[in-house]
């Protein structure tokens, strides 16, 4: 299994600048060519890649960019059909041989902020710290977690963790997505399968954090951000946080 933990960002049409300035800025975080990542870059199918921003990602990660296949749009079932997207190239590149199987899949959308110079490696050691840990009653041992982020919910919402987190890349928990999940056009995939995979093992992730329709992020908010050690934030509606995070961690905007 390949070590390396793949960056899969998605976007479509309406929000593909931010996409790009994310992609942008998380090329800019690292210091040279990663080890310890590689990025695939996933569209709408009525949407596209831009070449200078896959350029520019090429001389810090290996780049992959797909264009989804699946022809939905609208919310959730356009959201859901780019997510889909980027676990169907993951598993049939891995069934294929072409790349190994990743140790873990970070699946995000373009409003997502990375908050610290080294959420790669914070990612990885997370990640590496979950498997066999948590406990299977059933098997009576510790088991792997195949899922696992920013653990959420809220009145009429049963807890789930939320889309932009860490999936195994696992060729069998692939395959499953892929050819069993069925997720419907009527609701989000991280809410369709949450059962399911509570029982394929899930973890929150307190460095990550889902803050949904967030907006208006200020100096303090960004000193509160680094005092809880959060290194990823998801649900940032506005470019006030990237600009904080391009300021502190770049020393520019």
């Amino acid at each position: 299994m390949n070590q390396k933990i793949l960056l899969a960002l998605a976007y479509w049409e309406g929000d593909r600048e931010q996409a790009e300035r994310l992609a942008d800025f998380i090329s800019e975080l690292e210091p040279r060519h990663s080890s310890e990542a590689d990025f695939l870059l996933v569209c709408r199918f009525d949407s596209g890649h831009t070449p200078g921003v896959v350029q520019r990602l090429g001389r810090k990660f290996n780049v992959f960019s797909y264009k989804s296949p699946l022809r939905m749009t609208g919310w959730p079932a356009g959201c859901n059909a780019t997510w889909e997207g980027s676990i169907q190239w993951a598993w049939s590149m891995t069934e294929a041989r072409k790349v190994p199987a990743y140790k873990a899949i970070l699946t995000f959308e373009a409003d997502c902020v990375p908050t610290s110079k080294d959420w790669i490696q914070r990612l990885h050691k997370e990640w590496d710290e979950l498997q066999g840990g948590r406990w299977d009653a059933e098997k009576n041992v510790f088991a792997p977690v195949r899922i696992a982020g920013a653990m959420v919910s809220g009145e009429g919402v049963e807890q789930h963790v939320n889309g932009n987190c860490l999936l195994s890349g696992e060729e069998k928990f692939l395959r499953w997505i892929v050819q069993k999940a069925n997720i419907p056009a009527t609701l989000g995939w991280d809410y369709f399968l949450r059962h399911q995979f509570e029982k394929f093992g899930w973890a929150n992730v307190p460095g990550m954090r889902s803050l949904y329709n967030s907006h208006g992020y200020t100096e303090e908010k960004w000193q509160e951000i680094q005092d809880k050690k959060i290194f990823f934030i998801h649900g940032a509606k506005d470019a006030t946080l990237i600009n904080l995070a391009r300021k502190h961690l770049l020393g520019r905007v």
